[in-house]
Parts: C-alpha cells; structure tokens; sequence
C-alpha cells in the first residue's frame, strides 16, 4: 500500500473555511485559513483513492461549485461503500429545485448516490 494512502485520514472534510475538524483531512481553496490541502474543488478529478473516505463532510459549499452533480458524483467515488456523506445546501436546493417536492426528490437522489 502506497505509505501516502496509509496515511491519509478516512474522514473529509471539504470546503473546511475556518472551521478545521480534528481527525479530518480538511480542505479548502484559501490558504489563508490554513487547511490541511489547499485544493479547488472545481478541479476534478479530486486527489484522493477510490474508495477510500467513511465520512464526507461539505457544508454550504455544493452551491459555489460550477458543477454540483459531477462534485457530488467524485464525492461518491472516494467514499468507502457505506460511507456516508453530508453536504446540506439549502441554497442549491433552491437553485435548482424550487418546488418542495422537487426539493425531496432531489434530497433522496443526492442520498442514494452519496
């Protein structure tokens, strides 16, 4: 096993701005808040193993992204299968599902796939 990959922790959390977690790998774009990675979560594919992270962590970051769904979908294929992912947005609901049944179809797609 590649001894970078050993090392890496299981748990992420994108899009950290001040708010750095312990135990995570926290990312984020400025380096003026000190993130673990400074990465632009525009740029796909994301750094990271297949299969690797058992929590995902992207709060209020989905709705900056120029493409939510493919950020969604790379988060899918760096989680473990199992794993779970957490990224609220209430502001991307709206944008893109105005309607409340819109918005519960769209909270159950971004479940299943995440």
């Amino acid at each position: 096993m590649n001894q970078q990959v050993a090392t890496l922790p299981t748990r992420l959390n994108l899009g950290c701005g001040s708010f750095k977690k312990p135990g995570f790998l926290n990312v984020d774009m400025v380096p003026e808040v000190e993130p673990d990675l400074i990465l632009d979560l525009d740029s796909l594919p994301y750094p990271f193993p297949d299969n690797h992270f058992e929590l995902i962590e992207a709060f209020h970051v989905l709705e900056h992204l120029q493409d939510p769904f493919q950020a969604i979908a790379e988060m899918y294929r760096i989680a473990k299968p199992g794993g779970q992912n957490s990224h609220p947005s209430a502001a991307l609901l709206s944008r893109f599902y105005p309607s409340r049944s819109q918005t519960w179809i769209w909270c159950q797609l971004s479940h299943l796939l995440c």
